[in-house]
This record gives structure tokens, C-alpha cells and sequence, in this order.
């Protein structure tokens, strides 16, 4: 089933904990259970042939969209930009025709640390920015500073089950 995994404002600590999952390990998940078309952490590929995988798997539609760390919606988007584009646009692009998105980490989930007061970044989390902009796709939430690796391989597994079944929902 094909994955995109972005990089928001993160320390990558969601994904050094993926990392660090014993059964099935990081290898059989990635090649296994998902094709990874886009990472910035985990792919071999870099630069624009990897924007450019990204782009195919979206257009291609049918796929599920891991976001790691909190969106930043501050001066306009740019607070983070992303292949000279601002994160916001690549998180709204990637969110439209995906059939799932999982907010991974707490940064994710509600913003996290760099939430707090004062927040000249605008963070927040993905489904509350998603909403903001009036974008509906089903949501799954694995809070945690970074979540344990058995919680995402699992909700990964179980979301992707639900994907297969139409019981996204209910899962």
C-alpha cells in the first residue's frame, strides 16, 4: 500500500522510534507492508526525484499520508519551507487525496512543545490545520514524545487493514 511520510516541524524523534520496532522490523514495513514513495529521513532517493515520487503517488491517489511534527501555519506558511514551497502547501497537497492521514507524535497531534505560549510560529497540530482549511480526509491521531514504535506499526498495520476493508472508521 502506498505511504507518504513527511517531515513537518520535528526532530525526527517519531521516526527514530519507528526505527527502533523489533517485530516486524523497520525493513519488513517498508517493504512489506507499505511502499514507501516518500521520505525525507528513510529514502535512498534525495532532491527533486524524490519531490518527484511524491508527486506521482499523490496524482496516483490510493495511498495513506504518515505527517511527523507540528504544522506551521506562521508568516504565511513559511515559517518551514520544503523544496522551495512552504510546508503548509505540502501538507494541504498531500492531505486532499490521500485516504488517510495519521498524525504522528505529539507535535502532530496538537502542536506539541512548540505550541506553547509564546508561538510565533503558529504550530499546531494536522488535523486542526487540515480543518482550518476545510480538508476532511480521515484522521488518525498516535500522540507521544515520540510515540512507542508498537503504536505506530500497529496503527499503521490497522489503518491500513481498514483502507483494505472500508472500515476505516470503526478501526
Amino acid at each position: 500500500y502506498p505511504a507518504i511520510w513527511i517531515e513537518g516541524a520535528s526532530c525526527t524523534g517519531c521516526t527514530e522510534s519507528f526505527a527502533q520496532v523489533d517485530a516486524p522490523d523497520p525493513a519488513t514495513v517498508v517493504l512489506e507492508m507499505v511502499s514507501l514513495n516518500y521520505c525525507e529521513t528513510l529514502s535512498a532517493a534525495a532532491g527533486w526525484s524524490m519531490e518527484e515520487a511524491k508527486a506521482q503517488t499523490i496524482e496516483a491517489g490510493n495511498y495513506i499520508l504518515i505527517y511527523e511534527g507540528a504544522v506551521l501555519e506562521g508568516w504565511n506558511g513559511e515559517a518551514l519551507r520544503v523544496a522551495n514551497e512552504p510546508g503548509t502547501d505540502h501538507l494541504v497537497h498531500a492531505a486532499e487525496n490521500a485516504n488517510a492521514v495519521v498524525a504522528l507524535g505529539s507535535c502532530a497531534v496538537n502542536g506539541g512543545w512548540m505550541g506553547a505560549n509564546p508561538n510565533s510560529a503558529g504550530a499546531l497540530g494536522v488535523q486542526q490545520y487540515l480543518k482550518k482549511q476545510g480538508i476532511d480526509t480521515p484522521g488518525i491521531n498516535i500522540p507521544g514524545c515520540p510515540p512507542h514504535p508498537d503504536w505506530i506499526v500497529g496503527t499503521i498495520g490497522l489503518g491500513l487493514q481498514g483502507l483494505a476493508t472500508n472500515t476505516l472508521g470503526k478501526v
